[in-house]
């Protein structure tokens, strides 16, 4: 049954009932998040680089994601679902326009989406959304244009500090009780307490790391990316599991600020008018494949994002899919569930509530020529021999167990992640004709879809004070 809730600060409402209502919450409780408009909200969170294999809800043996697991069994968890890049704003991008990195542009080469872009927020809002998005990340704001088509931008990574994702939750909170109650809404959180410095509350680190590990092995655990690749001989073994601690701690933090925001919306009786997904951008690198942070590589310790997804009403509740999906699926997912139609045919994805994919569906993800990373490093070595192997492009296409991974360079890889998960056995040479069907692939999407082989003319303008020393802080600038 539906229902006109209240408004607050707004005319029309409640009428009788509105005076005698004394508080907010009261009025919260009396009327359960229904609207007189059909059509379901829509809540999609982000958990800035997470990956899957660290959830307790995918096996993970610590207890990192009591609240997430929760969710999950109240909706539908996605056991192999994967980004479209390992940073970042691309992965936004495609996951706000249904569009792979080449289409969209909005890559390592040049960090904005393009104006002409279509949004999944400007599509909800020509509808009659009610748009809205907190972003803790400084990447998914204004200056790279992703929140392009919101109606309010809550760009909460301004104020800096522990505890920004439960600041943003109070925010929302805010946002939904002063929300015009006759309309749909779209509310988009980004939480970034994963990324690297992994500085979760002490409370929080003690939980994870054992017994003996001092201050200061916290504090060197805790080395710089650019560090690592400078002179990785310098980290000792012993701190990478204290590392990978660090970061369990950090993801359980901001687990904690998820289970509270999804508690907070039945308490206000919107889930079951909702359309909830819970995903991430990309992963992490944690000494995987030698490699940490999440730039340079397409491994699937980036790639494979957790995914859960609860329909209006709780529909499929508990169940668990394993035919691969990604980002641009989640982007048709809440299209389809509004009721509107991308206008961009170039647009990749299926309404995954409509029933399973194909084993066999090509899974694209892309990394473009990394000149923003690069420029942190110092001068000499930012164009030394260390730094070779990573100054190209690269691209991965998974069909099936295969997956090819694709180098500007001509250094190509592929692997069977079904027999070898970690992509640790580089088959590219012993198995040349799969190799090369791979490519073959892979360069026909390339073509369909329109990718530009020239890097773009870098974008006018800099960068503001505040932004700048967010991106510092996170280890972007130095």
């Amino acid at each position: 049954m539906h229902c006109r809730e209240a408004s607050v600060g707004g005319a029309g409402g409640c009428g009788v009932v509105k005076g005698l209502c004394t508080t907010l919450a009261v009025c919260a409780w009396l009327f359960t998040g229904c609207t007189g408009d059909e059509r379901p909200n829509v809540v999609l969170v982000i958990l800035d680089t997470t990956r899957a294999d660290h959830f307790s809800a995918y096996g993970y043996p610590r207890a990192t994601t009591p609240g997430f697991d929760a969710f999950a069994e109240r909706a539908i968890l996605f056991e192999r679902a994967f980004a479209t890049s390992s940073w970042t704003v691309p992965s936004h991008a495609s996951l706000f326009t249904g569009l792979y990195p080449m289409t969209h542009g909005a890559t390592q080469e040049s960090q904005y989406l393009s104006e002409e872009a279509e949004t999944l927020a400007e599509l909800l809002a020509a509808d009659g959304y009610e748009t809205a998005a907190f972003s803790n990340n400084a990447w998914v704001g204004e200056k790279t244009n992703l929140t392009q088509g919101f109606g309010y931008v809550g760009e909460m990574w301004r104020e800096r500090g522990h505890g920004q994702a439960m600041r943003t939750n109070r925010a929302v909170m805010e946002w939904l009780d002063a929300r015009d109650r006759d309309r749909p809404f779209f509310l988009f959180v980004n939480y970034i307490e994963p990324h690297w410095t992994y500085s979760a509350p002490r409370a929080w680190q003690d939980r994870f790391l054992g017994p003996g590990v001092t201050p200061a092995q916290r504090k060197r655990a805790n080395f710089g990316v650019v560090d690592w690749y400078l002179d990785r001989s310098r980290v000792p073994d012993g701190l990478l599991p204290i590392r990978t601690a660090l970061y369990d701690a950090e993801l359980a933090w901001v687990d904690s600020a998820l289970g509270e925001l999804l508690e907070l919306l039945r308490n206000r009786g919107l889930e079951d008018s909702s359309l909830v997904v819970v995903a991430s951008d990309h992963g992490e690198n944690l000494g995987d494949n030698d490699h940490q942070g999440h730039s340079f590589a397409l491994y699937d310790s980036t790639l494979r994002i957790p995914l859960a997804i609860r329909p209006p009403g709780g529909g499929g509740a508990g169940s668990l899919r394993r035919d691969p999906v990604q980002l641009t699926d989640v982007f048709h997912t809440i299209a389809s569930a509004a009721g509107v139609a991308p206008g961009d045919t170039r647009s990749v994805g299926e309404d995954l509530l409509a029933g399973p994919l194909p084993d066999e569906r090509p899974v694209v993800a892309e990394y473009y020529y990394p000149a923003q990373f690069l420029s942190y490093f110092p001068e000499p070595a930012r164009e030394g021999p260390g730094l070779a192997p990573f100054r190209r492009r690269i691209r991965s296409l998974r069909v099936g167990p295969h997956k090819f991974i694709w180098g500007s360079d001509g250094r190509h890889e592929l692997y069977d992640v079904e027999a070898d998960p970690g992509e640790t056995r580089d088959l590219a040479a012993s198995a040349p004709a799969v190799a090369g069907r791979m490519q073959e692939a892979l360069e026909i999407l390339v073509e369909r879809y329109g990718a530009d082989t020239a890097p773009p003319a870098p974008r006018d303008g800099v960068l503001d004070p505040e932004t700048e020393a967010t991106l510092r802080e996170l280890g972007y600038l130095r």
